[in-house]
């Protein structure tokens, strides 16, 4: 499935269409894609509206045996770069449309394509392309009478992130495959449910999936989109703060993107985001119950080079001061301003969040691809200005010097330098800290 963004779609309201199918080329038919409306905005588009046309390419071999047909799309599918796709697309679209005014350069915004995209919440099918064999007695193929109850979860995010590694790793090392080559995104899920009563008395249960914004993973040649999304969950968003706040008694005092968050690498990866939320006009404590690996071992690994992301967090802070702050009109902005006691939460863990208590999660980012001291210098110090990379770690890890927020070039190299001569210092002598 490819989504193509065009600037408008004249060019098929011309000739009286709004999608196609044909037997030729690349795809077999596509169409405007229809787009749910809120409120006030008219239920039809204009032909001049930017629109998104969703275009399926079906791999079929007629007079092939379905098993030989599905090896063979497979391979085809796989093997072809998102560049040629690409022209492809452009290509096809302009011997179908070109004589009713469509210019490829002009009308089309972007490209992005999706692997299976018409089964997004029932990617299983793709397993049967990969198989994984596992020791018996380790996490994702335990014994009896290990538990087994967190494999759906904990073991199966491992799993995933050890395919995608060992998929990047082959790809890397192919001229036609390189494209495909990416670091791991964040790597696991931040779990966290709340139950309890709200301020009508009423029973109350929810989940917050806030972590659907993970970083993901740095690229060959790009940065990991940042707050991006998790790779094995094409469909998942992040909830509307407001929506959460007025289907529960819970109060965000923020949600933000994170800086460092990102594994560095020659292209970094997408950074991350945080929360913290507060119990709101109830005085009942809430049932909490909160998973998530990646807090001591990050799952968010690099590539080529490049590091990893954050590793995860999750902190209760204890009898906070936050109602008297915001009594006061003062929103706290970091776990330190709001007094009590910080309390880090495990892996798995079932506790309480009394009326005083903030909840604090900090997921996972994307992986770095690269060594750091390859990235532009430049890039370095538009993620200092754009808050995505702090200053000491501009310096520390991508060796970048920085004077009132511009590369300063001498002390950049000289820094490089050093950090190259530590490396190996390091590599002859592993004792030395």
């Amino acid at each position: 499935m490819a989504n193509v963004a065009v600037r408008s779609w004249r060019f098929l309201y011309d000739m009286g269409i709004s999608g196609g199918r044909w037997f030729e080329g690349l795809g077999n038919y596509m169409e405007v894609r229809k787009l749910a409306t809120f409120g006030p905005q008219p239920p039809t588009i204009g032909p001049d509206s930017p629109v998104v046309l969703t275009l399926k390419v079906l791999y079929s071999y007629p007079g092939e045996p379905i098993e030989a047909q599905g090896s063979r799309g497979r391979l085809e599918m796989l093997s072809t770069s998102f560049r040629d796709y690409e022209r492809r697309i452009r290509e096809q679209f302009t011997a179908m449309f070109a004589r009713s005014g469509f210019d490829a350069r002009r009308d089309i915004a972007g490209i992005i394509l999706n692997l299976c995209a018409d089964i997004p919440w029932a990617t299983g099918g793709l397993w049967r392309c990969i198989s994984v064999t596992s020791q018996p007695g380790t996490l994702n193929n335990a014994d009896f009478p290990s538990a087994v109850g967190q494999g759906s979860v904990g073991s199966g995010f491992s799993t995933i992130n050890a395919v995608e590694q060992c998929l990047s790793r082959m790809a890397d090392s192919s001229d036609a495959l390189e494209d495909h080559t990416y670091a791991n995104g964040c790597g696991t899920w931040d779990l966290c449910i709340l139950s309890g009563l709200d301020q009508h008395g009423n029973p109350f249960t929810t989940m917050l999936t806030d972590a659907m914004g993970a970083g993901c993973g740095a690229a060959t040649n790009r940065d990991g989109v940042d707050t991006g999304g998790i790779l094995g969950m094409p469909m998942g968003r992040m909830p509307d703060v407001e929506m959460t706040e007025f289907s529960a008694p819970l109060l965000y005092l923020w949600r933000r993107e994170e800086p460092d968050s990102g594994g560095p690498g020659k292209f970094r990866g997408g950074v991350t985001a945080s929360l913290a939320v507060v119990p709101y006009d109830t005085e009942v404590p809430m049932a909490q119950v909160v998973s998530g690996s990646g807090k001591t071992v990050s799952q968010n690994m690099g590539a080529v080079g490049g590091y990893p992301g954050n590793s995860q967090l999750d902190v209760a802070v204890r009898h906070s001061d936050v109602r008297r702050l915001l009594a006061a009109g003062t929103i706290p902005s970091s776990i330190e301003e709001m007094g009590g006691g910080q309390e880090i939460l495990s892996c798995e863990e079932e506790t309480v969040l009394g009326p005083n208590d903030v909840h604090v999660m900090f997921w996972q980012g994307g992986g770095g691809y690269g060594d750091p001291l390859l990235r532009s210098p430049d890039k370095v110090a538009t993620d200092v200005v754009e808050m995505r990379v702090t200053e000491s770690s501009a310096r520390d890890i991508y060796g970048v010097v920085l004077r009132d927020l511009a590369v300063d070039e001498p002390a950049t190299e000289t820094q490089r330098a050093d950090i190259r001569s530590s490396r190996r210092e390091l590599a002859r002598n592993p004792e030395v800290k």
